[in-house]
């Protein structure tokens, strides 16, 4: 008698046991699923939103203090038949802005380091019925980013015998943002410009006439046009 009394408390012990476990896997298999999927494509989205937001305001806050003007940066020679014969470039002064974007757009990305999302309980448990309703669940992200400068430059069709010279800034930046139950990586691309000029007349075969010194070889030409089909 007593050890049937035993068996029924160790079964009726079991079962809220097992019940529980269920309840915790299947909590584990939704979250893996349906929410964490969710909630890293929302992160992803707003990191690279807040990035841009940031670079585009540090570049246009030293393109406005810097006062940058195209003739700064590039100069048109001209030659004896007054005809363009060659576009030069100040490598020092590239250099030296270069350098400011870099630091300054990396210290913007340094002090993003933690942000808040809000989805919709809705967007996060329905595939698509209840998308976008329901209270929307705060969700804190933890961020880290760095970012690689680079000053370029381009040659763009303007109108009828006039060519556009764009300097541009291009930045690449990763952010790695921690989230609950993982993390994911956001990436940005994006080219900012700092000067311009319309060249009018055609442009010269030679574009690489390059005045500043630079200990970088790579640093030494300004990705400028080789050549008039470019």
């Amino acid at each position: 008698m007593r050890q049937c009394r035993k068996k029924r408390y160790k079964k009726r012990k079991f079962i809220p046991f097992l019940l529980f476990l269920i309840t915790c896997l299947a909590i584990i298999i939704v979250f893996e699923t349906r929410i964490r999927p969710v909630i890293s494509q929302v992160a992803v989205a707003q990191a690279q939103s807040v990035a841009v937001s940031a670079i585009n305001e540090e570049v246009n806050r030293i393109i406005a203090s810097e006062s940058i003007q195209y003739g700064d940066l590039a100069n048109l020679q001209m030659d004896r038949n007054n005809r363009i014969s060659a576009v030069t470039t100040d490598i020092v002064e590239i250099n030296r802005l270069k350098s400011a974007f870099s630091r300054s757009i990396q210290d913007r990305m340094w002090s993003i380091d933690r942000m808040t999302i809000r989805i919709p309980l809705g967007t996060l448990l329905s595939n698509s019925i209840f998308t976008g309703y329901g209270p929307k669940i705060p969700v804190r992200l933890t961020s880290v980013g760095r970012a690689t400068v680079e000053i370029e430059d381009s040659f763009l069709e303007a109108g009828i015998n006039q060519t556009r010279h764009e300097i541009h800034l291009s930045v690449t930046a990763k952010m790695s943002v921690l989230m609950p139950g993982g993390s994911a990586v956001a990436e940005i691309n994006t080219a900012i410009p700092i000067a311009q000029s319309v060249i009018v007349g055609e442009v010269p075969e030679s574009v690489t006439n390059v005045s500043g010194v630079t200990s970088e070889p790579q640093d030494t030409v300004l990705n400028m046009l080789d050549g008039p089909g470019h």
